[in-house]
């Protein structure tokens, strides 16, 4: 297993606390969200705004 490190960075307190909830409707934490953010950009090297809608991904693998 890889070795896991704390990443902090400033943010709106009004965006983190938009953002935590979205997130939690989703089904994840914000902790999984920038995980999955930094994979995809570490794996392809290239950073895209596409806008998709997440809660429209997951619901066709998941129940939400």
């Amino acid at each position: 297993m890889a070795q896991v490190v704390n990443v902090n960075f400033r943010m709106d307190a009004e965006l983190k606390k938009s953002m935590e909830q979205a997130y939690s409707e989703l089904g994840m934490s914000m902790t999984t969200a920038f995980t999955i953010f930094a994979e995809k950009v570490s794996r392809e090297k290239e950073f895209h705004l596409m806008y998709v809608s997440l809660r429209f991904i997951l619901s066709k693998i998941c129940v939400i």
